[in-house]
Formats: C-alpha cells, sequence, structure tokens
C-alpha cells in the first residue's frame, strides 16, 4: 500500500492523532529537558510534511523541539521524501545536520538504527502512521526490545478489518493471511480461530437449509456489529502488545461520525529503560492527551477501554 501522498487523504482524526503527538512531544521534552541522554524522533511513514487543509505533518512539528538531538524521517515514496527534504530546507535549514532522510521500508531501518542504540545514551519517541498493514510485528518487537522507546502507533479499525476479511474464511487468499501473520504476530491457525467461529452443527431431527454448509466458517461480523468487533481487534492488539512493553494504555478510537467507520486506533506504549517511574510519567501523559482528545473531539474520536 502506497505511502501517504499529496491531500487526497485524511479529516479532522487526522488533527486529532498530529495534536497527540504534538502534545506528547510538548510534555517529553520538557521532561527530558536536564537528562543526559540523547533524544531520537523517528517518523516511519514521514510524507511529505504537510497534512489535509495545509495542516502541519508530523516530521514539521517534531522539528520545533529543540531538545531533540536526532531526527529520522522515513517513507517509501521519493516524492514524498523529496519534498519534505525541501520543505525542511526553507523551513529548519539549522537543523539538517541532525536530520536524517531515509526513502525505504520501516520494516527495515528502524532495527537497523535502533541496533546501534545504547541503552545509557539514548532515548527516543517513535511516530508510526501507516495507511494500512504495513507495519510488521517484527519491527514492533525491535522497538520493545530497546527499553527505551515511547511509541505511538496508528493502527487500522474495524471498517478495515471488515473490509480486507471474506466472510467465508476458506476465500480469503493466502497474501492477506500472510499479511495478517506479519502485521498481528500471531500464526494462521490463530487468525482463524480468533476472527471466525464455525456454524453449529444442527441436531439429525432438524432439517438443513438449501444453503447450509457445515464445514463453512463464517467471519465473526456476520453475528458482531462493527462496534463488538472493534472491541474484540483491540483486545487481541493490546494482549500481544503487553507481551512486549510494560506499559500499555486504552487506545484512542478515531471514527468517521458520517459513514458510521470506526477508521483507525491511535495506540500508545512506552518501556523507558525498565524504569517505573519513568513508564508512570509517560503513561500519565498519555492517558492524560487522549481523554483530553476525547472531551475535546467528541465527534471523531473516544478512548476505548476493553
Amino acid at each position: 500500500m502506497e505511502a501517504k501522498q499529496g491531500k487526497n487523504w485524511g479529516g479532522l482524526w487526522t488533527k486529532v492523532k498530529l495534536e497527540v503527538v504534538d502534545r506528547y512531544l510538548d510534555a517529553y521534552t520538557k521532561v527530558m529537558k536536564n537528562k543526559g541522554f540523547k533524544i531520537w524522533y523517528i517518523d516511519g511513514f514521514a510524507g511529505d510534511g504537510q497534512s489535509p487543509d495545509d495542516m502541519v505533518g508530523s516530521p514539521l512539528l517534531a522539528l520545533k523541539y529543540n531538545r531533540i538531538n536526532k531526527f529520522v524521517f522515513i517513507d517509501k515514496n521519493r516524492n514524498n521524501i523529496e519534498s519534505l527534504k525541501h520543505t525542511v530546507h526553507k523551513k529548519f535549514s539549522n537543523k539538517l545536520c541532525i536530520i536524517e532522510f531515509i526513502k525505504g521500508d520501516a520494516n527495515e531501518h528502524i532495527p537497523k538504527i535502533l541496533s546501534t542504540w545504547k541503552k545509557n545514551r539514548d532515548r527516543g519517541i517513535i511516530f508510526l502512521d501507516p495507511f494500512g498493514l504495513e507495519i510488521s510485528w517484527e519491527t514492533i518487537k525491535a522497538i520493545a526490545n530497546t527499553e527505551a522507546v515511547d511509541l505511538w502507533l496508528l493502527t487500522v479499525g474495524s471498517s478495515f478489518m471488515l473490509r480486507l476479511l471474506s466472510r467465508d474464511y476458506k476465500r480469503n487468499s493466502q497474501a492477506i493471511i500472510k499479511t495478517l501473520e506479519r502485521y498481528l504476530g500471531v500464526s494462521e491457525e490463530y487468525i482463524k480461530k480468533y476472527f471466525y467461529v464455525r456454524q453449529p452443527q444442527l441436531p439429525i431431527s432438524m432439517k438443513k437449509p438449501d444453503n447450509y454448509n457445515q464445514n463453512r466458517t463464517e467471519l465473526i461480523r456476520a453475528r458482531l456489529d462493527q462496534y463488538s468487533f472493534i472491541r474484540k481487534f483491540v483486545h487481541l492488539i493490546q494482549e500481544q502488545i503487553s507481551n512486549l512493553f510494560p506499559i500499555t494504555i486504552p487506545p484512542l478510537v478515531l471514527y468517521d461520525k458520517t459513514s458510521g467507520q470506526y477508521k483507525f486506533m491511535l495506540h500508545f506504549f512506552c518501556a523507558n529503560n525498565n524504569s517505573k517511574r519513568a513508564q508512570v510519567i509517560a503513561s500519565d501523559i498519555a492517558k492524560y492527551i487522549t481523554h483530553l482528545m476525547e472531551s475535546k473531539y467528541p465527534d471523531v474520536c473516544f478512548v476505548l477501554k476493553i
């Protein structure tokens, strides 16, 4: 799936997710002001630096913060990277020496970058805002293993998943199943068990309808509404992530009220060198921000508690 291009994407939920990141960067850099760490900001899907309606994109928001010592902007799309470079040259030319622009796959480059970190020296924030299922669970593992990163991750919503998965399990292509295995970090068997239900066997005395197929495995959406499905999907992701990160908070769900679709889920996880105090501070800040967004933008977001 292509990275975001131009201004043919977004909505008010884009403003919400950018405000979340901006507010967290502001709080994070203040907390880390007098610490001796080298602070990184890594944006795995940086785009061209602009958002719809000429809103400032996440790379330019991050560049406002002087406490950050190193910026890494990654995007698969060459036009996005070139456009971002051009904008940064005009607005932040004084910071070019601490900025790295990478045209490539975040799954390839982020683990390489993190492998050079030293626990007693490096700390950072990573923002991952893909359009779909581009993130690999192995990348999330690499981030968790640093014990030094605060991660904001945008995951797909239930509307995307319900479009992706066929009602009949057998109609799903192997490509889709492999993508979900890579994205969720679970096996095909687990996906089948978690997202699908087998039709109950009818008693011998009951007449089977003409369209009944005893071996058919149907998507849970046949029995659940979209809200119920998203709760189940969030539970799976939270369960997976809790195995990697000591702190997680309920996600901020971004949705389109007009269409009634749950578009994205903004998750936060932190693992600051296994420091309990740092974990609590980061978690408290993130919870405050997500609940603030829920109150400020009730028409497009809410905190989903499982």
